[in-house]
């Protein structure tokens, strides 16, 4: 099941993490270890932003961090209910990520290949996603085997399992700074990030 989740970050929170995004956008803080060429220099994990003190561990840095962690608590606690799960959830990824003209994903499963090559996250049984912009053209996300294409308002969370039925692609943003956060959730404790949630 594909859960859209309209409103489910404030006006408030939003306008944190977008002030936020668009001032790192002025830095040189976005995450340049990931050696893909589709992910090098546009996201940021939620844990950088307090762990590294001569870089960040700001004001700005901690407000931002609290609030990624405040909405993510919501989003574990809907992923429990909607899925009806017994059995703890746990989040092994929160980021900032942006999304530049050009920038477009293919489609895919964020647990696993199609072909049914080993995937480097089978752990990931969930993903969620929140739109914290819309001052863009283009970057629907799309569902291929569901007929479906998405251009959520800001402060929707998009929520779906991992699995190759989930197959989900972004198109090509043509113009303007599409802006999201994104989490992926397991039920393996082995795989937690260890943040709160």
């Amino acid at each position: 099941m594909i859960s859209q989740n309209p409103n489910f970050v404030s006006k408030e929170e939003l306008d944190i993490l977008v002030k936020y995004a668009l001032k790192l956008n002025e830095t040189d803080k976005w995450d340049k270890s990931d050696p893909s060429p589709n992910w090098h220099n546009r996201y940021i994990h939620a844990s950088t932003l307090v762990a590294d003190k001569e870089n960040f561990g700001q004001p700005e840095d901690i407000l931002a961090y609290k609030t990624l962690i405040e909405i993510r608590m919501r989003i574990k606690e809907h992923i429990i209910k909607i899925r009806n799960l017994g059995v703890p959830l746990y989040s092994d990824t929160l980021q900032l990520v942006r999304w530049l003209p050009g920038n477009e994903q293919a489609p895919h499963a964020d647990a696993e290949h199609l072909d049914g090559r080993e995937h480097p996250y089978p752990w990931r049984d969930y993903a969620s996603i929140v739109y914290l912009n819309n001052d863009y053209e283009g970057g629907r996300i799309y569902f291929p085997d569901h007929n479906l294409e998405l251009s959520p308002e800001p402060g929707t969370m998009v929520t779906f399992p991992g699995s190759t039925e989930y197959m989900h692609g972004v198109s090509k943003v043509t113009s303007g700074l599409r802006l999201t956060s994104a989490s992926f959730w397991t039920l393996d404790p082995n795989h937690s990030d260890r943040l709160p949630i």
